[in-house]
């Protein structure tokens, strides 16, 4: 479904475009798409998708990774979210806190969903062993 949806993406916004209005805002560099301007660099680039619950960022992160695949990129999709509702919308089981290619497809893409509680439990085992706290010491 995410698939055939990047395959034949709905009309796009420029680049430049005003909030209130929607128009294009004079003097913006190109009419490229904001996911084309982010493709068009090799560099390797890390996003991050954020706001309140239901305003669409699973969705716009699963879209966002499958276009820039689709552009040669190599992408990890990482949801951290417990619902575990990115797996839902690459209708994939991606849980396990590891890389897992996407199905379907020769895109180079994985999915993956963390475990917070598997996570912070990791994380609060390495933080309390003696040599990290040495380690953080000769940091400060």
């Amino acid at each position: 479904r995410l698939l055939r949806r990047a395959l034949h993406p709905p009309v796009t916004s420029p680049v430049a475009m005003c909030p209130a209005t929607g128009e294009k805002v004079s003097g913006a560099a190109s009419d490229q798409t904001i996911v084309e301007e982010l493709a068009a660099s090799p560099q390797r680039k890390y996003f991050m998708v954020s706001g309140k619950g239901g305003v669409g960022k699973t969705s716009l992160s699963a879209s966002l990774g499958v276009k820039l695949a689709m552009e040669g990129h190599r992408v990890l999709v990482v949801s951290t979210d417990p619902a575990h509702s990115l797996g839902d919308s690459l209708d994939q089981d991606i849980s396990g806190g590891k890389p897992v290619p996407l199905e379907g497809t020769d895109l180079e893409i994985w999915g993956m969903e963390i475990d917070i509680e598997a996570a912070k439990k990791e994380f609060q085992a390495v933080a309390s062993s003696p040599k990290t706290k040495e380690q953080a010491e000769g940091f400060l």
